[in-house]
């Protein structure tokens, strides 16, 4: 077998050379401590998006098992980096309607968020790269540069937690992307993955 990070033979029945992981490992706490740094102090996020991208182009083994986690390269675009991929997620797309709302004396047409939300996958894929997200939904491909992410963030209803962006379509109104855990991990620490990537690449 090859080894994921380095693309080597990797040994009898062995995926990885130990020191390979260990490579792509410190590439993975320096973007999560660059993040970190970010959530915290006043940085530009140019340079923020710019310091993870050098990262990732100068160390192929977590390039190349970041890589690997996309099941259809063909559809990421040639000049695009990828950066980082969340699997296993549960996606849902609702759409922001208008409804007569009253308010005082009068109706007034206000947005609300549909109830009927749609389940795209429950096993879907979340790839970030510098330049856009995309959604990897039953086989199908979505992606959204992130000049198109209108409102983004992190909530839960009783026990579940999910993440949610908004983003401007054709449409009169923006959509609702929602991604929750498949396996509802108690921490919360996909959803809250999702929301600091977003926050730091858009």
């Amino acid at each position: 077998m090859k080894c994921i990070f380095c693309k080597q033979p990797a040994g009898f029945l062995k995926s990885y050379h130990d020191d390979c992981q260990k490579s792509a490992d410190n590439v993975r706490q320096q973007i999560e401590d660059i993040l970190n740094q970010y959530k915290s102090d006043d940085i530009v996020p140019a340079e923020v998006k710019q310091q993870i991208r050098d990262l990732v182009v100068s160390n192929n083994k977590y390039k190349n098992y970041v890589e690997s986690m996309v099941y259809d390269k063909t559809t990421i675009y040639n000049n695009e980096v990828v950066i980082y991929v969340e699997s296993m997620l549960r996606i849902s797309e609702s759409k922001n309607r208008c409804r007569m709302v009253e308010t005082g004396f009068r109706y007034e047409k206000k947005p609300c968020w549909d109830n009927g939300t749609l389940i795209l996958d429950n096993s879907g894929i979340v790839i970030f790269t510098d330049k856009a997200i995309y959604f990897y939904v039953n086989s199908k491909t979505m992606r959204y540069p992130y000049n198109k992410i209108v409102n983004y963030g992190y909530d839960k209803i009783f026990s579940s937690k999910y993440a949610y962006l908004d983003v401007k379509t054709s449409s009169p109104f923006p959509h609702r992307f929602s991604f929750t855990d498949t396996y509802k991990g108690k921490d919360g620490l996909k959803e809250q993955n999702i929301v600091l990537f977003i926050h730091s690449l858009k």
